[in-house]
């Protein structure tokens, strides 16, 4: 898995796709976070420090299943 593939998992994944996301580099969970004012988006390895940033666009799926702000692989529905 690329990291392609984990932004498009975010933005248009299935709520059981996006629970178990992992970073493809390291393995570690991913923190994410969207602001609907701007909007802006934004993820992050909280293992190897993998960032990538962006602005405007649609609410990603993340944000609607798990709030907007949150930390997958999810093993609650509780946002961080």
């Amino acid at each position: 898995m690329s990291w392609d593939e984990v932004e498009d998992i975010l933005y248009d994944g299935t709520e059981k796709d996006i629970r178990n996301l992992v970073c493809p580099i390291c393995g570690g969970n991913i923190a994410y976070e969207y602001t609907e004012e701007v909007p802006a988006f934004s993820y992050s390895c909280q293992k190897c420090g993998h960032i990538s940033r962006g602005q405007g666009g649609p609410k990603p799926n993340c944000a609607a299943y798990f709030g907007n702000k949150a930390m997958v692989p999810v093993k609650t529905a509780k946002a961080i």
